[in-house]
């Protein structure tokens, strides 16, 4: 076959890679078996602590210095369909930590104190506002324990205006209280949100952006990722008798704060009122609301006396990465106006209301029983292996290795398809493989369509770009700069390559390694450091083959592991395939497209003409692609390198995507999988950890190690290729023997993996993964043009050099200006740089005076 190098050492590589294959295959039939211990995926485990003096509810619950705290509330020592009538409590209650463990009396209010607001703080435990039965109260409090007993101080000053009946949380050092009613004949439900520093107390109550749903009172209010969700809830209206009267609600707000007074936003409604509910969320990672009022038999409490089956017991459990509502277990009884408190690993429910003019002395603990994910031995000893055949190859390679061309470009006979397999590995890196089944687990396929433009860019690489390229005897895509332009230009075109990969190199490590210690608990350095040194160790030895040759069979693995991921959640979602299709059907998690005209947002026209300018860089400006170009044997080879890619991207989009959503699917049925502040990038990872044999697990989270390392040997070869072809040889040694070359090939090629690792283990430490935004932003303003300088040597003939400078800086400077002055989507940036670089380019050619220059023959 034209262009295919059929030699020995390609006959032992192919064979060796297909036995790689096989032998995976067989491993995965062998240990495809579900894990011996299974874990509770769907249910709260609840332990009981306890019992409570006194049989109460609408009391407070908080913690100070590790000592659970009951306070205040309310009870009928005789039923009121008897008679009688509710009774208010003032006194204060600590959970003494004896054997057993028993409530003790600490304190009391100077007035009685119920269905108010209760904080827990390393300052204190904080009683906010409540209702004394005659009137609602507008003071607060905060209990501390001191050495000597416990202490009992207002704070905050007086709230805006009384309040019972509302729902509050903390954020940071800042309490937050919404809705309630001020007074107890009052016929509507306050809609405030108001705001309390706790370290500026003495400034008083912020009256803050009411909510959007309308007033209400005992809602369902928890705190998730630093955000107020506001869930149900009742309205009231005046009844005929003038008296009020309650509406039931479903909708679930979310409160986010911001220095602009913060914004409410919308989420996913409960699937039936939960009024009076306690919740909880913080440290679970999922907003839980037990039990709570549906409102059905509000109008027949006393009719039908003890008679009342009681309140709903279900848990439902949110969880914000799928905006989604489950059954999470049942309450231990039928709890409702009681709170929530953390205590012990656990949320602790203290008394409440079983039904209409009864009240519980029950005090439960619910926990939720997380398995920790940890790697077996079958599963180091598949990743030790995998690593270990991924030096291997760096090794066989190196013996062959005896120039610099050999070296960079495999002598220019690596087989097409290995070439195009490569190019799709290095694109499918790590963050790629972990983010698009994350974008699609997230929101919705909308970014389905972003790699849309590999259909219309590679065909156009085919025929022209790649043509050009190796019509001239170059090592690196800088170098046809020169050629058709000035030195110069290959200068700039290098520079911003070095510096966009010497930055990429960090995050390339980092970004996987948070996921990756997310989701199997090794560390994040340990993960960076065994990615680095090992890419770097097999780069260095065996060079573009070595990077080739892995790329393959890491493409491969990492599919694999997607396409079996994909049958393993299908299999264990209610319904399969159809189930999860209807359910993202009914949630509109299938939506493929915005249908807006808008350039500020992610419309299909934005993704498809925003993604299509943007991958003409990495198609034909970067160098770790066009370098893979060069080591075909000629252009026909070459060409199917790249459609290789170009096909092999379509089926794995779809992979990803789908894998995405039936992601979705499971954890929507099993949000309680999902540990507390878990970003959405870990959740293939968490399902790998949590559902893949023991062995198989091993070999796929080795192969996201391994993707992450196709970026990285990637980068570092081209680093050292351009360093060393584009300056080294270039300017600084143009008569370096080969020998000599080679060797300063290698260690260029051991120092940028050495310290990119290093950065990636700083930033790790620092947190520092922002700074990554920034760096961007100025690179792009330099390289955002440097495709369209391409474009301009390779459409136009009187694009000159003069003309390519003045279009890199025009473009720069309208980058600059589209950034700072405009709302255009990020998606756009490409295009604009492009098409500026090209059109500025010619024009600036045409008028400023340059030589004309014809590339020279291979």
């Amino acid at each position: 076959m034209p262009g295919c190098y059929s030699g020995p050492m390609h006959h032992r590589v192919t064979s060796a890679v297909s036995l790689s294959l096989r032998l995976l295959l067989l491993a995965a039939a062998l240990l495809a078996v579900r894990p011996a211990q299974a874990i509770d995926k769907t249910t709260v485990e609840w332990d009981s602590l306890p019992p409570l003096p006194e049989s109460t509810s609408g009391q407070f619950a908080g913690v100070h210095n590790d000592v659970l705290f009951i306070a205040g509330g309310t009870s009928f020592p005789v039923p009121p369909w008897e008679g009688g009538t509710k009774f208010w409590h003032n006194k204060i209650y600590a959970l003494y930590e004896n054997e057993p463990p028993v409530w003790g009396y600490v304190g009391k209010f100077a007035q009685a104190r119920a269905y108010g607001v209760s904080i827990s703080h390393p300052s204190g435990f904080y009683v906010i506002g409540g209702s004394y039965g005659d009137g609602h109260h507008r003071d607060s409090f905060r209990i501390t324990l001191e050495p000597d007993g416990i202490e009992v101080m207002p704070f905050g000053g007086q709230l805006p205006e009384p309040l019972a009946y509302h729902g509050g949380g903390l954020i940071g050092n800042t309490v937050y209280i919404v809705g309630g009613q001020t007074g107890p004949t009052i016929t509507t439900a306050s809609d405030q949100l108001y705001a309390l520093d706790l370290e500026s107390a003495s400034a008083g109550w912020q009256t803050l952006a009411p909510i959007p749903g309308g007033g209400r009172i005992l809602p369902a209010v928890a705190v998730l990722d630093g955000k107020l969700h506001v869930v149900s809830g009742a309205s009231l209206q005046a009844g005929p008798d003038g008296k009020p009267v309650r509406t039931y609600l479903t909708d679930h707000w979310v409160y986010t704060p911001g220095d602009d007074g913060g914004a409410w936003a919308k989420a996913a409604p409960v699937p039936h009122p939960v009024a009076a509910g306690p919740a909880y969320g913080n440290e679970l990672g999922v907003m839980l609301i037990f039990g709570g009022d549906d409102g059905s038999l509000a109008a027949r409490g006393s009719e039908l006396g003890d008679g009342h089956p009681g309140f709903g017991k279900d848990i439902l459990a949110y969880q914000p990465a799928i905006d989604s509502w489950s059954v999470a277990g049942q309450t231990r009884e039928t709890l409702v106006t009681t709170t929530a408190a953390y205590y012990h690993g656990g949320v602790v429910i203290p008394g409440g209301e079983p039904k209409p003019g009864r009240r519980s002395t029950g005090v439960y603990s619910a926990s939720i029983p997380r398995t920790p994910h940890t790697l077996t031995w079958p599963d180091y000893t598949a990743i030790i292996l995998y690593l270990a055949a991924l030096v291997g190859v760096g090794w066989y390679f190196a013996r062959g290795e005896n120039n610099t061309e050999r070296f960079f470009l495999g002598g220019r006979k690596v087989p097409w398809w290995a070439v195009g397999i490569s190019i799709f590995g290095t694109s499918l890196s790590a963050i790629t493989y972990l983010s698009i089944p994350a974008q699609a687990f997230a929101t919705d396929w909308t970014m389905v369509f972003a790699n849309a433009g590999a259909f219309v860019v590679a065909p156009i690489a085919v025929w022209y770009y790649i043509p050009k390229y190796r019509a001239a005897p170059i090592s690196t895509a800088y170098e046809y700069l020169e050629h058709r332009f000035h030195p110069l230009v290959r200068v700039y075109g290098s520079l911003c390559f070095l510096l966009f990969q010497a930055g990429r190199i960090s995050i390339v490590l980092l970004l996987p390694s948070i996921a990756l210690n997310t989701a199997t608990g090794m560390e994040v350095w340990q993960c960076i450091v065994v990615m680095g040194v090992l890419a770097t160790l097999y780069t260095a030895m065996g060079g573009i083959e070595a990077v080739i040759w892995t790329d393959v069979l890491q493409s491969v693995v990492l599919v694999l592991g997607a396409v079996l991921a994909l049958f393993l959640v299908v299999a264990d979602v209610d319904g399969g395939w159809s189930g999860i299709a209807v359910s993202a059907f009914e949630n509109d998690k299938l939506r493929l497209a915005s249908p807006s005209w808008s350039y500020a947002t992610d419309s299909l026209w934005v993704i498809l003409i925003g993604n299509l300018f943007m991958m003409f860089y990495p198609t034909t400006a970067d160098q770790t692609v066009v370098q893979r170009y060069l080591s075909t044997a000629d252009a026909k080879s070459a060409g199917r390198a790249a459609l290789t890619n170009m096909w092999l991207t379509l089926p794995a989009t779809l992979i990803f995507f789908l894998l995405g959503t039936a992601l979705w699917g499971y954890f929507r049925e099993h949000p309680l999988l999902i540990p507390a502040g878990m970003k959405n990038d870990a959740i293939l990872p968490l399902f790998i950890m949590t559902e893949f044999p023991a062995g198989l697990r091993g070999v796929v989270i080795a192969g996201i190690f391994a993707a992450a390392m196709s970026s990285l040997d990637s980068s570092i070869n081209s680093i050292a290729s351009v360093a060393i072809n584009d300056y080294y040889k270039r300017y600084l040694s143009p008569a370096a023997d080969e020998r000599s070359t080679l060797w300063l090939a290698r260690i260029v090629t051991i120092v940028m993996g050495v310290v990119g690792t290093a950065c990636a283990w700083v930033m790790a430490e620092l947190n520092a993964v922002s700074l990554w935004n920034p760096f961007l932003t100025i690179l792009g303003l330099a390289g955002g043009g440097l495709a369209g300088l391409f474009a301009l040597g390779v459409f136009t003939q009187r694009g000159n050099g003069p003309g390519a400078i003045a279009g890199a800086i025009t473009s720069g400077v309208v980058l600059w200006a589209v950034i700072t002055f405009t709302h255009a989507h990020a998606f756009l940036y490409g295009m604009i740089g492009f098409l500026t670089a090209l059109v500025a380019g010619y024009a600036f050619s045409l008028a400023l005076p340059g030589a004309k220059k014809a590339l020279p023959e291979s």
